[in-house]
């Protein structure tokens, strides 16, 4: 008994049991949540994509975060606030235009800034020629907002401004109140670490999970269409975690954020911070805290990665040469940023504020292998191909390019892997940025051209040093925290006189 509560003790000093206290996250295998994150979109090689947020709350309106991260490394590249109102559906579309993306939508719901119809910003981007082409969507609710405000005083004609301000007059919201306290560009911060002013602070309560989201990537050139929905995330006792849609600094700490990036710079070699400017809009992420339980980023960061953990994917895949198929597998890992580390370096491979740094993963967590020059994780494991009569492939199989000996790796946040598909854009879904490629050879050299895989997504990791039966992180092993889909393409020739392709999207299944 004595060793097991000395055991304890040394992980609870290490903070490794940081993020699993009893108020963990969970997945709502509904798709109902506080927290939605759609695994990819694109805009590249011709493709659109559509996003709809629905609000199935009857009673309560919701603040919303939108955030759009490239698939490289994560950055944010366009946000917004969407007030829903009871019952209300938010759409919009994301095309490309001069090599960005942009956000346009018609939508009647209230959003701040106004109008959100603009290009991408690709100012935090390495890549700022393609980087906003594709990536990944945050959608976290920040409060409710119910029809009567908490003190009855601080209501007009019986109902809290602010739902008034928002809630849907013949179809569409006023987004304007002559009470200026409730107008939604005067709103103030109003979260854990700093209250809103009193009046304010009654027109907004803590969040429920009631929002549920999907993206559609539509090809019109080539008459395609994959859909893949939100994976809905929910929390015991979420807190209000309202920041503004402004540009105004915030000093950062793990009481925020645990996205490093904004975090002080340290002298090489030790690793750090980049000392990028936070502002406002900037919360609240993925990291941040929402509840009390578990009142650190870091801490928050972990408990939603071990939730997302996995051992590997499992996906049914078609390449048929008659059907001109193909199949592509998305792997969005939602927590890889909040991982990272810098270190300055005059070698390093990414300038942020005018200083060079090589970015890490950090040691003893599930990207502690990451290798800035690639943006690659190094995985423990091979693929496993299986045709459709129980035929398995050699199990040399890797992901191209990698040479004989080479490990098996995945690149950026959204990997996205095509299957016999050879070099150049994915053959379903037209991907570029974050791909890898993968031939399922047999024995003789046969091409299992359908069949399944098992892909691993599990990186190397250490134990901590003395501390033998805890790790870093609050993670007990390199299983990654990944979510995603597979879109699978087909071309029929005998539709019409040009044929026609049938697009399908099947949800990744997982071995824990």
């Amino acid at each position: 008994m004595k060793k097991k509560l000395l055991a304890i003790g040394v992980a609870a000093s290490l903070g490794i049991l940081a993020g699993t206290a009893s108020a963990a996250p969970s997945v709502n295998a509904g798709g109902i949540g506080h927290t939605n994150i759609i695994p990819y979109f694109s805009t590249q090689n011709g493709n659109a994509t559509l996003i709809s947020i629905t609000n199935t709350d009857q009673s309560n309106g919701k603040v919303v975060k939108v955030r759009f991260r490239g698939a490289e490394w994560s950055d944010d590249i366009f946000d917004f606030q969407v007030f829903l109102s009871p019952g209300d559906v938010f759409t919009g579309a994301v095309t490309s235009a001069n090599g960005l993306s942009k956000f346009a939508t018609a939508d009647k719901s209230c959003t701040l800034p106004a109008s959100v119809n603009q290009s991408f910003v690709p100012i935090r981007l390495q890549n700022t020629a393609t980087g906003t082409l594709e990536g990944y969507v945050e959608i976290i609710t920040m409060a409710d907002i119910p029809e009567v405000a908490t003190v009855p005083a601080n209501n007009v004609n019986g109902k809290n401004p602010l739902f008034t301000a928002i809630k849907h007059v013949n179809g569409v919201a006023p987004c304007t109140s002559a009470t200026s306290t409730a107008r939604l560009e005067n709103l103030t911060e109003d979260n854990f670490v700093t209250a809103a002013a009193a009046v304010q602070a009654s027109y907004m309560t803590s969040p429920t999970g009631s929002l549920t989201s999907y993206a559609t990537i539509i090809n019109v050139p080539g008459s395609k269409a994959f859909a893949n929905i939100a994976t809905a995330i929910n929390y015991d006792a979420p807190r209000k975690a309202y920041f503004r849609q402004a540009n105004d600094s915030v000093i950062v700490t793990d009481s925020l954020t645990a996205d490093r990036i904004f975090f002080a710079k340290v002298v090489a070699p030790a690793s750090g911070g980049a000392a990028v400017p936070a502002y406002q809009f900037d919360l609240p992420d993925l990291s941040t805290p929402v509840e009390a339980a578990t009142p650190t980023a870091s801490g928050h960061r972990n408990a939603l990665t071990v939730l997302l953990q996995k051992s590997s994917v499992v996906a049914e895949y078609s390449t048929l040469d008659v059907l001109a198929a193909a199949t592509d597998i998305v792997i969005s890992q939602p927590t890889r940023r909040y991982f990272y580390n810098y270190t300055q370096s005059a070698t390093g491979s990414v300038t942020l504020e005018g200083v060079k740094y090589k970015i890490g993963g950090d040691a003893g967590s599930p990207y502690q292998s990451l290798v800035d020059t690639t943006n690659r994780v190094d995985l423990v494991g091979s693929v496993a191909f299986f045709d459709r009569e129980e035929n398995k492939a050699s199990s040399n199989i890797v992901i191209s390019p990698t040479p004989p000996g080479g490990a098996l790796s995945l690149k950026g946040e959204v990997s996205v892997i095509g299957i016999n598909n050879g070099a150049g854009a994915t053959g379903a879904l037209g991907a570029l940025l974050t791909i890898n490629d993968i031939t399922a050879t047999g024995a003789g050299g046969t091409v299992y051209e359908e069949g399944w895989a098992t892909i691993p997504t599990i990186a190397g990791w250490t134990l901590v040093a003395g501390a033998p039966t805890a790790y870093e992180n609050g993670t007990a092993n390199g299983k990654l925290p990944v979510i995603g889909f597979t879109a699978n393409n087909v071309f029929n020739g005998g539709v019409g006189t040009a044929g026609t392709n049938y697009g399908t999207t099947l949800p990744l299944r997982y071995l824990p």
